[in-house]
């Protein structure tokens, strides 16, 4: 068996491993926003018709982008798309760190094996396999940034820069939080330089460490102006959590991190580089508390278990640092388990709940139920990117009639709408929302004017048939 062969069943077995806790907790009721939102929208993009015009934000790009290339070549898998890539990249990550721990770290075999499956069954890394690809991109970039720091102040060679601009680029295109881990690693990086490169050209090396990544962002930035449509969309800060929630989770994921980097005081060759890579991580989560581009301390302290993977090689070498790193870890699961639990947002303690095998009920039950009543009908005028879920749900927008098609385009500007059907959604004590279709025709969250008739209703989910000759549809 080759090498290459022996690295794509590792991968492949890793990311099936991967599948049961996923389809646990999945079994169990749980689902996050973030699946069911990149999810949708990727079926809207390969299934929707020619004329679809989607008007969502372009960031992050890496998982949309893989996210959509995997939905047009699985179709529908049974499987959310965004899992897909997730178990990827998951078992990916779990892959290299096997071989970093052997290579750098030099664990025997079977104590690398232990440290890697301790870190997959990590809380904090679970919750963010299921949050989606941008959460796992997170871990697996800040590795390769703090791994690539280390290599920088070891050799300082061309391709170590290369490796730390690419760790900064993956994580700034990954996750609205990478960004603030570029910013915040801004000032400390120089840290992990050697003296002679800085005394070369301080500018140059800053600028070849953060061009790929301000590049990147700064292109996204002027599509999205060219075509209108927002940069980034940031989600309301959940009410009742507090800035101590969101640093004690990622300090308390961090603390091996810091028992490793004092232990590497009298070595400041390996300690600086390390310094720098956990100051960025804190300074991106004090620039959180000012932009709050990410309000879940679940996704804030991730990227402290891809620190983590960089600093277990580190350890000084002798007889126990196996076992005690081992135990560290084994220790951790609980803590990590509590901290979720005691400084996690909602989603997280929802999250842990059904870990904990507490049936949460289905995310998408009403979605299932208008589904069911949509799935025969023909001119159905649906905002569908603001309600990705029922795309999931119905697994294609065949009989929908969605932005950019004449009909969709009419009724959204306060048109009489010509379809057969129009389903609407408010937010439940509310009479208005994010549903463009219901802001156009506010009418329709009161009653059922003229011309239609109420032929559907749970909960916030409205559907009218337009009746008499408003009936009109030509398919466009």
């Amino acid at each position: 068996m080759t090498r290459a062969t022996g690295f794509l069943l590792g991968w492949a077995a890793l990311a099936t491993a991967l599948l049961a806790p996923l389809l646990w907790v999945e079994a169990h009721g749980f689902l996050s926003g973030a699946v069911i939102a990149d999810w949708g929208r990727a079926i809207l993009q390969v299934d929707g018709p020619a004329l679809f015009r989607a008007t969502d934000p372009l960031y992050p790009p890496l998982p949309k982008v893989l996210t959509l290339a995997v939905q047009g070549v699985a179709g529908r898998p049974g499987l959310p798309t965004p899992h897909i890539v997730s178990l990827a990249v998951g078992g990916l990550t779990l892959l290299v760190w096997f071989g970093e721990f052997r290579r750098r770290g030099r664990y025997s075999a079977p104590v690398a094996a232990a440290l890697v499956l301790l870190l997959a069954l990590n809380p904090v890394f679970l919750r963010a396999l299921s949050e989606g690809p941008g959460a796992v991109f997170l871990v697996l970039g800040t590795w390769l940034y703090a791994r690539s720091l280390l290599d920088l102040r070891q050799s300082g060679t061309a391709p170590d820069m290369m490796k730390v601009a690419i760790g900064l680029l993956v994580v700034s295109m990954a996750h609205p939080f990478g960004l603030l881990i570029a910013m915040g690693s801004l000032p400390v990086i120089v840290l992990a330089a050697r003296p002679s490169m800085i005394a070369a050209s301080s500018l140059g090396f800053m600028v070849s460490m953060f061009f790929p990544a301000a590049a990147a962002v700064a292109s996204l930035l002027f599509v999205s102006l060219v075509l209108g449509s927002t940069f980034l969309a940031l989600e309301p800060t959940p009410a009742g959590l507090a800035p101590l929630d969101e640093l004690s989770l990622p300090l308390l994921t961090g603390a091996m991190a810091v028992i490793v980097l004092a232990r590497l005081v009298p070595a400041p060759r390996r300690m600086l580089p390390l310094l720098a890579a956990m100051a960025g991580l804190l300074g991106a989560i004090l620039l959180n508390f000012v932009f709050r581009f990410e309000s879940d301390p679940a996704l804030l302290a991730a990227p402290m278990l891809g620190l983590l993977a960089a600093a277990l090689p580190l350890s000084p070498v002798n007889r126990v640092r196996g076992a005690a790193m081992t135990a560290f870890l084994l220790l951790a699961l609980p803590l990590n388990g509590w901290g979720l639990a005691t400084f996690g947002a909602e989603l997280d303690r929802r999250w842990l709940e059904a870990a904990l095998g507490h049936d949460l009920g289905d995310p998408l039950r009403r979605e299932r139920a208008l589904a069911a009543f949509l799935r025969d009908r023909e001119g159905v005028l649906l905002d569908a990117e603001r309600h990705p879920g029922l795309i999931a749900v119905l697994g294609g927008t065949r009989g929908l009639v969605i932005a950019g098609q004449t009909s969709y385009e009419l009724a959204a500007l306060g048109g009489r709408p010509r379809a057969g059907y129009i389903a609407v959604r408010a937010p439940e004590g509310s009479t208005g929302g994010r549903d463009r279709l219901l802001a156009a025709q506010p009418q329709l969250s009161i009653s059922a004017p003229g011309g239609y008739r109420l032929a559907y209703q749970s909960g916030p989910w409205r559907v009218f048939e337009i009746t008499g000759g408003n009936r009109t549809w030509d398919g466009t």
